[in-house]
């Protein structure tokens, strides 16, 4: 996109040096991006302490959760192992 800015230009030549970028667009997409990822961060920190689990969340069952996904196992093969609060393969042979 072709756009025209006014910008403080000692501002730029100095976030120019700062960053050793060679061109303009690239300094204005380095300060989009990370203006894009500062304000959703702050977003989330703005969440502290409002979210509430529920009393049987249980980061490790979500943690395993998360391992069979990422061996591709598929859900259908999962069973909840309930003395252990975990997830476990089932065998249905």
């Amino acid at each position: 996109m072709k756009i025209t800015l006014n910008l403080d230009e000692s501002l730029f030549n100095e976030a120019l040096q700062l960053t050793q970028l060679a061109t303009q667009e690239e300094l204005v997409s380095l300060a989009l991006k990370e203006l894009i990822q500062s304000r959703r961060k702050k977003n989330l920190l703005d969440l502290a302490g409002q979210i509430q689990f529920s009393p049987d969340f249980n980061h490790k069952t979500l943690r395993e959760v998360r391992r069979y996904i990422t061996h591709q196992q598929p859900i259908a093969h999962w069973a909840a192992a309930p003395a252990q609060g975990t997830l476990r393969p089932v065998n249905h042979s």
